[in-house]
């Protein structure tokens, strides 16, 4: 048999239900025992059984493919962050330039060279076939201090102020609720099981929710959110940002108590925040506020209270347009994956059953290509 056939097989409502029935009831660890494997039922398609297996892993593999994609857009996002606002790279390069004696064109040519990683000869190159691009490459080496100053969170560049999270947003925790109040609804909490380990957000934390809440506890997709909550052993989730993401099944998406939401005051502030949140600085920071043993719990302030050196209004909204595009395509890859998982549970059972055949989900194929 075709293993990536039986891969599938296994996974179907027909084989899974023969593995239910079947299932041990060890004390801590459920387990499938060996003879049960072996007396599994597998529906056989010995004419088609490797296009079924190729449409089902051809589907697994775009969804694999967006995830890979979001990843590097996320990379690429915080690399911008930390490379202007942690290590202030593009500042440090005019120093180093201004010290070895240049001007400052040279200097400001040299924060050019840091923000974009291109040597001087792609600059020229650069600037004679894409002087539109080159003139906002300039324009943003520009807004870059060429000298530091020393605050009371160490060296930060000129200019910018010492603030804090709640200098720019407004920090709101979520609602507590009863078992009774979940059930079947339009309306989802985002819980902490909407949080993926180290931070970033999971499309099956999720609870359908039929109580009341605020209209601040309301998140739409592209919301910043942080877990107040943690029940793993590693504190990997706790003081952990995420991005919300839309999901269609839902009118309204509410966070529950183990969540706060981070709402600046202008929206494109969030960019800078998440990437803020992502910071080794302010993961540090949370950690000191955490109590608890077995649930670990994130003081009221730590979030509000987190200070961090301020760039300029103009630098701030520079970040936001580079990176706001990365992430509504990070939207719309989740989103599109989760359409891609609907069709490959769709399809599982269908061909196993002979119910569409592969010429249909052939079909189908194309159609999403």
């Amino acid at each position: 048999m075709n293993g990536k056939y039986l891969f599938w097989a296994l996974q179907s409502p027909y084989v899974q239900q023969q593995i239910s029935w079947n299932e041990g009831t060890g004390s801590t660890v459920s387990n499938v025992r060996i003879p049960v494997l072996k007396k599994l039922n597998i529906p056989r398609h010995k004419d088609n059984e490797d296009q079924i297996a190729n449409i089902l892993s051809s589907l697994a593999d775009k969804i694999t493919l967006n995830q890979q994609i979001n990843q590097t857009l996320e990379t690429m996002a915080q690399a911008i962050f930390k490379s202007w606002f942690v290590d202030f790279e593009p500042v440090k390069a005019k120093i180093a330039a201004i010290e070895a004696g240049e001007d400052p064109e040279s200097a400001n040519r040299a924060a050019m060279r840091a923000i974009s990683g291109r040597l001087d000869e792609e600059m020229d190159k650069m600037q004679a076939e894409q002087p539109e691009e080159y003139a906002q490459l300039k324009d943003t080496a520009e807004l870059f201090p060429a000298a530091m100053w020393d605050s009371e969170l160490g060296e930060v560049p000129v200019g910018w102020e010492i603030k804090a999270i709640q200098d720019l947003a407004k920090t709101i925790k979520g609602k507590s609720y009863k078992s009774a109040e979940l059930s079947e609804s339009k309306t989802a909490l985002v819980t902490l099981k909407s949080f993926n380990r180290g931070g970033g957000y999971r499309l099956d934390g999720l609870k359908e929710y039929t109580g009341s809440y605020k209209g601040e506890q309301e998140v739409f997709a592209g919301d910043l959110i942080i877990a107040y909550t943690d029940v793993t052993q590693a504190a990997d989730v706790i003081g952990k940002p995420a991005m919300v993401v839309s999901d269609s099944r839902y009118e309204h998406l509410v966070i529950s108590l183990d969540v706060a939401v981070v709402r600046p005051e202008i929206d494109g502030h969030k960019y800078f925040l998440y990437g803020l949140a992502r910071t080794d600085t302010f993961q540090n920071h949370t950690k000191s506020y955490t109590t608890g043993t077995t649930v670990l719990h994130l003081g009221k302030s730590a979030v509000p209270e987190f200070q961090f050196p301020a760039p300029s209004e103009e630098l701030m909204k520079l970040y936001m347009q580079n990176v706001s595009s990365m992430f509504i395509l990070v939207n719309e890859k989740i989103e599109e994956s989760k359409n891609i998982e609907r069709l490959r549970d769709t399809l599982l059972p269908k061909l196993l059953s002979g119910e569409v055949s592969v010429s249909e989900a052939e079909k189908v194929m194309g159609e999403l290509a």
